[in-house]
């Protein structure tokens, strides 16, 4: 089976996920010449801690077992705030496919704060620039922000 399986996060994947974001970002960030001084270990915490707390809804792409992609939204459903492919799997429509799975039934707008190096890509997702590139603890970052358009039943539950 060469298929590439979309589906929610389980517990049995934090260590799986963590490894791909610390991955991810030693090829793209770590080599521009930020010195983050983050280890595995600590991606694996932050991952761990925001997986129990209930922060944000995951999403993940597996291939053959392994995680090869992985999404996050705030519980809010506001903000995609995570996104990370295996850079050997760029190209196969992974990460918009991992946008098109968590935000299925989203009405109204998310915001993405993207790195430089994925701004294109949000481009092509359907996502506009609403800010200015800036810069934090030497990463560059702009906010994005896509428009749903609020199906006609859709209904806002009051509890």
């Amino acid at each position: 089976m060469n298929e590439i399986i979309y589906r929610n996060v389980t517990g049995l994947d934090l260590k799986g996920i963590a490894c791909l974001i610390f991955s991810v970002m030693n090829e793209y960030i770590f080599t521009s010449g930020i010195k983050d001084n983050q280890s595995e270990v600590d991606v694996y915490e932050k991952v761990k801690n925001s997986f129990h707390q209930g922060l944000e809804k995951y999403m993940v792409a597996e291939h053959r077992g392994k995680i090869v992609g992985v999404t996050g939204m705030r519980r809010c459903g506001v903000i995609l705030n995570t996104m990370y492919v295996n850079s050997n799997y760029h190209g196969r429509g992974i990460a918009t496919n991992l946008i098109n799975e968590i935000t299925k039934g989203s009405a109204g707008m998310i915001r993405v704060f993207s790195s430089e190096y994925a701004i294109g890509f949000y481009k092509k997702s359907g996502f506009t620039e609403v800010g200015r590139l800036q810069e934090k603890n030497g990463i560059k970052y702009i906010e994005m922000v896509k428009i749903f358009d609020v199906p006609s039943d859709f209904k806002v539950n009051v509890s």
